[in-house]
This record gives structure tokens, sequence and C-alpha cells, in this order.
């Protein structure tokens, strides 16, 4: 072939690329949440295996107080960004929100 790339081999391309994205963010997520004593929840088209080209990245940081939580948010935004994945990190959720993501998503602590 004349190296010329077709549309559906980037696709292929970027899905690997987000798939191995996934599993760093959560082994750095595990982590980060085994040193700071709190737990992060992934949940959305990631968690159950819907992801596409343009999702995103759908988390929740849950670290008890205030100022963890919200370190723990801003450190999911930023691992995310670096591994070229579009974050979408919450961390002030009402109790009803986070038992319904919790049944659908992935717990990361």
């Amino acid at each position: 072939m004349s190296g010329v790339v077709t549309l559906a081999e980037r696709h292929r391309r970027k899905m690997e690329r987000m798939e191995r994205a996934i599993v760093e963010i959560d082994a750095r997520l595990i982590a980060y949440a085994h040193e700071h004593g709190g737990r992060f929840i992934r949940y959305g088209s990631t968690a159950q295996g819907r992801m596409r080209q343009h999702s995103d990245v759908d988390i929740i940081a849950d670290f008890g107080d205030p100022d963890a939580t919200q370190d723990a948010a801003n450190y999911a935004e930023t691992i995310c960004a670096e591994l070229r994945m579009k974050p979408d990190v919450r961390y002030c959720v009402s109790p009803a929100f986070l038992t319904a993501v919790i049944e659908h998503g992935i717990v990361l602590e």
C-alpha cells in the first residue's frame, strides 16, 4: 500500500489509544486514592463499555474533606489531559447521584 492511512484505521488506532489511556487513568487514580484515603468513581460510557471516539471520562472524586476532594478532582483532570482524554470530573454531588453512579460505575479505591 502507498502508506495512506484509511479513516477506519485511524479510528481503530484512536480507540486503541483511548482504551490504553483508560487503563492508565484507572491505575493512577487507584494509586492516588490509596495514598490519600478516598475514592474515585468512573462512570458513563467508559465504564459501561460504550466508549466512542468523542467520549469524555466521567469521574467523581469522593475524599470526604472538601479540600482533599478538590485536590483529587484536580489530579484526575490533570492525568486525563496528560493522556489526551477529555475529563468530566465532579466532586460535589448529591448522595442520590453518588449512589446511582456507584451502581453503574467503577469504584477506584
